[in-house]
């Protein structure tokens, strides 16, 4: 029986977007251990079946002390577990654990890589003086590795500053949903809501969101617009807490915090809005709202233009100013006959192209190649 071994930065990613492949190649007879630093998460992971190991990764931060522990502890749990693959998730376990299973003698390594991040996109001063050390690393680590992208966009990227061959480059593009339990329901008011859902960064747009919303309730009176997400602490381009505070009482929005039941709130809306500079992969809540069968407005960006065809199945914004927003907000608020026609080409869409079995189907033969 093969052994293989998720690591990822969080118990939540590896429960919420990787618990399907996990348990599919259960079902094929290998062994799936999930590594990961302590959370809410690993609970239910053990509870459908999986193995979980546990790997404390610093998020916050740079201290040279503790990445290299973190480093040694990666290697030594390794060395205990003997896995015939690995696969990380996200930049440090990516790096890392690359390093790792070079010390520990593992030749079967796929990383995935979640779009370029804070690190290579910030004009931040941090991102600026550590992008160069970033790329160094990817380097070294992505070497002799099978390495999956979401989007098209970063392999260009990744192959212009010579850090992946053509050879050890693929594309899948997400984590797959599952098209049965994300599905359209028919909705049961006249209110039309609007929702923003993702993780609380600046570059996520949700600032302007909020913006346009007020604009909105004070043109339309039959439109709400929701706000569903926390604030990552763990990233510099975090929302702060005390702005977050803020939103609680706001007459023109919802705040409604983390929401655990994506399907569920996803069913109560009309259109999702992510109006995101954020270079991910391929952004879930796009694939999970497309397979719902909702009208998406979201920015011409790589990633958002892999579940958004413009003025098929939604809007892809070339810019992120408030007013641009208002004003395809409006027209499809106005327009009932667009939403309906553009949710469903959304669900067309998401079946044939994000579709959980094609991403575990695709990520099986990138095993294959690896063991090889």
């Amino acid at each position: 029986m093969k052994k293989v071994l998720f690591v990822a930065n969080t118990d939540w990613y590896l429960y919420n977007f990787r618990l399907p492949l996990a348990l599919a190649l259960r079902a094929r007879g290998f062994k799936v251990v999930m590594v990961s630093p302590l959370g809410d998460y690993v609970s239910l992971m053990q509870d459908a079946g999986v193995e979980w190991r546990q790997w404390d990764l610093p998020r916050q931060g740079i201290n040279p002390f503790f990445e290299m522990h973190a480093l040694i502890k990666l290697y030594r749990l390794f060395v205990l577990e003997k896995p015939d693959l690995l696969q990380h998730f996200t930049i440090k376990c990516v790096i890392y654990g690359s390093i790792a299973a070079r010390m520990a003698g593992i030749n079967s390594v796929v990383n995935s890589i979640p779009g370029l991040g804070y690190m290579f996109t910030s004009s931040d001063i941090k991102a600026r003086i550590l992008a160069p050390l970033v790329k160094r690393l990817y380097r070294i680590s992505l070497q002799n590795t099978q390495v999956i992208f979401q989007n098209p966009d970063d392999i260009v990227d990744f192959s212009r500053l010579g850090l992946v061959s053509e050879t050890q480059s693929h594309l899948i593009m997400g984590s797959g949903v599952n098209m049965a339990k994300f599905s359209p329901v028919v909705k049961r008011d006249d209110k039309i809501r609007f929702l923003f859902a993702s993780r609380l960064l600046h570059s996520k747009g949700v600032l302007e969101f909020i913006e346009a919303a007020g604009v909105l309730k004070r043109l339309r009176d039959n439109v709400e617009f929701l706000v569903a997400g926390s604030s990552d602490l763990g990233n510099p381009d975090a929302i702060s807490l005390s702005v977050i505070k803020g939103w609680v009482g706001n007459d023109n929005i919802d705040y409604l915090g983390h929401v655990a039941d994506m399907k569920g709130l996803l069913d109560k809306v009309d259109v999702m809005v992510l109006p995101t500079t954020y270079r991910e992969g391929v952004p879930r809540i796009l694939i999970e709202a497309s397979a719902c069968g909702l009208p998406i407005i979201t920015t011409d960006y790589p990633g958002c233009r892999e579940v958004v065809k413009h003025n098929l199945n939604g809007i892809l914004l070339q810019s992120v100013k408030v007013e641009s927003l208002v004003e395809k907000m409006m027209m499809l608020i106005d327009d009932v006959g667009c939403r309906k026609r553009m949710g469903k080409e959304s669900r067309r869409l998401a079946v044939e192209l994000f579709s959980e079995e094609k991403v575990i189907s695709k990520t099986l033969e990138i095993y294959e190649k690896s063991f090889n």
